[in-house]
């Protein structure tokens, strides 16, 4: 404090008036603890005992009307205090240990309940009506049952009506994507995103290779028909171009073959003329 005289003009702020008045408490917990005093300290009598009580008191009262939420803020300190008061029962006990010991023969059992054994008895009843053989041979791939690795890595045949059934959601999807048709992109299929999942579940099922081109910057199936489609015109390309240089080489044995015919002929006139 700057001036005694300051005092009671500082006690009207509340923050400053409770922060004096828990020093106050503090002062008085230690005074009433006398576990915590110096060996040779001075004893505290029980009249004085009985006047830091009051004094207590009339702090927490005065604090509770100290806002804001004095109540709650009273609580609390009250409760720090009795845990404060626990700590030093503890510190005088030699610091005991109360953790709880099982005895190693003695040990805590679990019960099962009766209503766990019945929806025991009746998973068993389920398993034994419902998972018959049949069942339980459908669940493990024949390759499995054999224990054939290769078999079991090597590719499945594919299906002929889930091929058909691609070709015509992508046959869909291109005839759609064609600019030719007017067809706006949000009311095209693969703007469906159930139907668009539905054929790329079959796709990746199918091709793993035409489902790698199915990604979002490609729009997805368009970018698959747009890739079969190029795939198309360049073997188609290859196939001509083959096909060109075949008749070309057919052409060049042919234009060769009268010529050397002709210097045959040749050679046996300028032999006979020699005879």
């Amino acid at each position: 404090l700057t001036s005694t005289k300051l005092v009671s003009l500082e006690l009207q702020d509340p923050t400053f008036r409770r922060h004096v008045m828990v020093q106050y408490l503090i002062v008085i917990h230690y005074l009433l603890d006398s576990s915590v005093h110096p060996p040779k300290a001075q004893e505290v009598t029980k009249k004085h005992k009985d006047e830091l009580g009051k004094h207590q008191d009339r702090i927490y009262r005065l604090l509770e009307g100290i806002p804001p939420r004095g109540t709650q803020f009273v609580a609390t300190l009250r409760r720090i205090m009795e845990r404060e008061n626990n700590w030093g029962g503890w510190k005088k006990q030699r610091c005991f240990d109360f953790s709880k010991k099982f005895d190693q023969d003695e040990g805590p059992t679990i019960k099962v309940g009766d209503k766990r054994k019945e929806i025991d008895a009746a998973s068993v009843t389920w398993k034994r009506r419902f998972l018959t053989q049949k069942v339980k041979d459908n669940f493990i791939p024949e390759a499995c049952a054999k224990g054939n690795i290769l078999e079991m890595c090597s590719a499945k045949a594919k299906k002929d009506n889930v091929a058909e059934q691609i070709n015509a959601r992508l046959a869909k999807v291109r005839e759609e994507a064609d600019p030719e048709n007017y067809i706006e992109e949000e009311y095209r299929k693969n703007s469906v995103p159930c139907w668009r999942w539905v054929t790329l579940r079959m796709l990746s099922c199918y091709d793993i290779n035409l489902f790698s081109y199915a990604t979002a910057e490609n729009k997805f199936l368009e970018g698959v028909v747009e890739h079969m489609d190029g795939k198309s015109k360049r073997d188609a390309d290859k196939t001509d171009s083959k096909d060109g240089q075949e008749g070309d080489a057919e052409s060049s044995t042919v234009e060769a073959a009268p010529a050397s015919g002709g210097s045959k002929t040749e050679a046996q006139g300028a032999a006979e003329a020699k005879v």
